[in-house]
């Protein structure tokens, strides 16, 4: 079984002033208990939410037997945040008094009579909400840039525009009415102007249709179109299936083939001088694995020139590896440390010889 959502979730959040997701369960009261009321962080149209919370509050108490100024002392009582704030330190004494002591005249028996609770929520609004005339003039800015860009947004658009336009004391006006069906997509839209002129002898008569009117039609025609859509799409496939399906069966019987129109097809290569060669595609070289490389320069490779020494004259190592290179090395080492001795041995001599002579002259 599925679940039973008891709140609107739709393809985009509503809007911020709005916002149908965070809407509680319905407001009840029984008119003997205390109420909270807490309007922090919340926009214009969440405010007069809750002060028609506050009517119904008081509704209730009234059938209870509770005077009007009990009542409202009762809805102050349950104040917080910022309105608890604005009743103790806002609002002087003088203007708590004159809001509790506040009376109307009753014009069918001419009485005075208690007028607290309308007074208190009116003085809510003017300080929380402001002019009633501001609010109309954003909600109209609000309402002529709301689009429903595709037909899956059209329940979110058809519920975000009756919370905006119900606000407004010129609601039931046939402009309102015609820019509900304009802010539809604009095919779309078109198609339903028409649908309803024709229904209507050529004239929409806005003024006896009502918004739910206007959502049912847009609800049937969009059926319609999906119908008609999903039908065009099943006579594409079949007609494609009834080629195949009578393939060559006309010829067999002796009528003529059926010929099917073929797409035409355009010739969009240039004709070019004779003079011209077009230039080839490069073409990537295929990439080898190195395995394939050493395979093919097995067998493909060249032969190896001889190599000799030319110290040593054999065949099969270059010079700079030779071993005579070695041993000549070593025995020129060897002759240069015995000339080294040898010479050595000469200079000692002589110089011993050098001094005897240089003694014997003296």
């Amino acid at each position: 079984m599925s679940k039973q959502y008891s709140k609107p979730y739709f393809p985009r959040p509503s809007p911020v002033d709005i916002q149908f997701e965070e809407k509680a369960d319905f407001a009840q009261f029984n008119g003997e208990s205390i109420v909270e009321w807490n309007i922090d962080g919340m926009l214009e149209y969440q405010i007069r939410t809750i002060a028609k919370y506050m009517l119904m509050y008081a509704s209730a108490a009234k059938l209870k037997g509770n005077k009007d100024e009990a009542i409202a002392k009762a809805i102050i009582t349950g104040f917080t945040g910022q309105l608890q704030g604005w009743w103790d330190f806002y609002l002087k004494e003088t203007a708590r008094e004159k809001i509790l002591k506040a009376v109307r005249i009753d014009p069918t028996s001419n009485e005075t009579k208690s007028d607290a609770v309308n007074t208190l929520i009116y003085t809510i609004m003017a300080h929380f909400v402001g002019a009633n005339e501001l609010l109309s003039n954003r909600t109209t800015e609000q309402l002529i840039n709301l689009q429903c860009p595709t037909l899956s947004y059209f329940y979110w658009y058809r519920q975000t525009f009756m919370a905006i336009v119900m606000t407004r004391k010129d609601c039931n006006e046939d402009f309102w009415k015609e820019k509900f069906l304009s802010g539809l997509p604009k095919a779309f839209a078109e198609r339903m102007r028409n649908k309803l002129k024709a229904k209507y002898n050529n004239n929409i008569p806005y003024s006896q249709l009502e918004y739910g009117d206007l959502a049912a039609e847009v609800i049937a025609e969009g059926i319609n179109f999906c119908n008609d859509l999903k039908l065009k799409r099943q006579f594409e496939l079949e007609r494609q299936g009834n080629r195949e399906i009578l393939g060559n069966f006309c010829e067999q019987i002796g009528y003529q083939p059926i010929d099917y129109p073929k797409k035409e097809t355009k010739d969009w290569k240039k004709k070019r001088k004779k003079d011209y060669h077009p230039k080839e595609k490069f073409k990537r070289k295929e990439k080898t694995s190195s395995n394939e490389k050493l395979k093919v320069s097995k067998g493909k490779g060249k032969r190896k020139n001889i190599v000799i020494c030319w110290r040593c004259g054999q065949v099969g190592h270059y010079a700079n590896r030779c071993k005579v290179k070695k041993k000549l090395g070593q025995s020129i080492i060897n002759t240069s440390i015995i000339i080294k001795t040898k010479f050595s041995q000469m200079l000692c001599s002589r110089k011993i010889n050098y001094h005897t002579i240089e003694k014997g002259s003296w």
